[in-house]
């Protein structure tokens, strides 16, 4: 497990101008669509999704106008009810580290639970803390980055408390950081075979471990909305294009991350998550609209990276699954309704 470098997994991994009508988001229709609801594919709702990643405004993150894609919107309770990998049993790693098992009707903070003593577990490959009356919490102290992309979380015993609830497993386990820990998921695709009304994609992920492919992860900054290590990625391998110039494939791959979507932003349900640490991210969709660049973009083979066409959703971690799928269903790709494994998370 990588984690104390600034990219890589913890194991495994402004507004936008865009206006649907009334209060029509990406969620909206995408929970429809996943509810076998007949929406029309062609729809001006549909079409705006689509043309998301062809304008030009540098800058700025392409976003859905909606509360529902952000992390802000979301109630508490339905944060806590759905974060079911921060409490599996079996924390990450080698050692046998085991969460207690809480029932569901005191994952909440709010609710009394009498003789609450969870495990406290560090790993010492993490790197050090700083002392705990030295952090300032819910903000950024001297680039000591401490807020969350939610409301402000709480404070007890000089420890912040997980938004999501108990999970089981006290100290930072894995992660860096008491508090939220940043990090950066870009889902980056290209255009596969072509065949029926839609498409297929193809998607870049870290094949690292073979069971289990996960997306690329970057230790981000806050509110990082033109990631540069995104950037950095793309143009670090071999592109075959001989009839571009070089200044012209980096031109091409900027526009590409300027017209990203963003596809969640807020509190990360993984198993890599205690008590008193945490993962926050940025989840956003970049594609090359055009395929100008992406499908000539290879990876070596002593890279952890592949293009990926997804057969099995299963092969995707669980903690990614979900936010794959939907950045598939903005870009207008073809997806499977009756698979008995799409909904599962």
């Amino acid at each position: 497990a990588v984690v104390s470098t600034q990219s890589g997994h913890y194991g495994r991994g402004q507004n936008s101008t865009l206006q649907l009508q009334d209060s029509v988001s990406l969620d909206d229709i995408w929970n429809a669509e996943s509810m076998n609801v007949n929406l029309n594919r062609n729809s001006q709702c549909m079409a705006a999704i689509k043309e998301e990643g062809l304008g030009e405004m540098p800058g700025r993150i392409r976003r859905i106008s909606s509360s529902a894609v952000s992390w802000k919107s979301q109630h508490l309770s339905k944060i806590i009810k759905n974060s079911k990998l921060s409490r599996k049993l079996k924390y990450p790693g080698e050692k046998n580290i085991r969460r207690l098992n809480i029932k569901a009707e005191y994952w909440d903070w709010g609710k009394l639970l009498i003789n609450y003593e969870p495990a406290e577990y560090t790993d010492p490959s993490v790197c050090g803390e700083k002392k705990l009356s030295e952090i300032k919490w819910n903000s950024n102290f001297e680039g000591d980055e401490r807020r969350s992309y939610g409301e402000k979380y709480k404070i007890e015993n000089e420890l912040p408390l997980n938004p999501c609830g108990r999970t089981g497993l006290s100290g930072r386990g894995l992660l860096e950081k008491f508090g939220p820990n940043h990090v950066l998921l870009p889902i980056i695709t290209r255009k596969g075979e072509w065949g029926g009304e839609g498409h297929e994609l193809e998607v870049l992920l870290d094949c690292r471990m073979e069971e289990s492919w996960c997306l690329p992860e970057f230790k981000g900054a806050f509110n990082d909305s033109l990631p540069q290590k995104v950037y950095e990625l793309l143009t670090s391998t071999e592109i075959l294009l001989e009839d571009i110039s070089s200044g012209k494939i980096e031109k091409i791959i900027r526009s590409i991350v300027k017209a990203g979507i963003l596809i969640h932003k807020g509190f990360l349900d993984s198993e890599y998550n205690t008590d008193n640490s945490w993962l926050e991210g940025m989840v956003i969709s970049y594609h090359d609209v055009e395929d100008h660049v992406l499908p000539h973009i290879s990876f070596p083979e002593e890279s952890d990276y592949r293009w990926k066409k997804i057969v099995h959703w299963t092969k995707i971690s669980e903690s990614d699954r979900h936010y794959v799928r939907k950045a598939f269903f903005a870009r207008g790709a073809e997806l499977d309704l009756n698979d008995p494994n799409f909904l599962s998370v």
